[in-house]
């Protein structure tokens, strides 16, 4: 089975001095050969992080809940995804 891994965000860090930065911490979990999918959760958030975190290509991993929060849609999209 292969390891996958969806993070819901709002794509802004709260690293404190010291821990790992989130985008060097993905890319250790993504050389384990784990596929990242990224959801935004917020109209705010901080895609360019987003896109750091998730595996490539970004169209194929990033996902953006808009003003509708239609997480139902993005499930579906997952879904058919994970299920190919």
């Amino acid at each position: 089975m292969d390891n996958i891994v969806i993070l819901m965000s709002d794509g802004h860090s709260n690293v404190l001095e010291g821990d790992t930065p989130t985008a060097n911490a993905a890319a250790q979990l993504k050389a384990t050969g784990a596929t990242v999918y990224t959801i935004a959760v917020s109209d705010s958030s901080n895609m360019n992080e987003l896109n750091n975190i998730n595996s490539d290509p970004n169209a194929e991993h990033s996902f953006r809940v808009g003003a509708d929060r239609d997480y139902q849609a993005i499930a579906r999209g997952l879904l058919d995804k994970l299920c190919q």
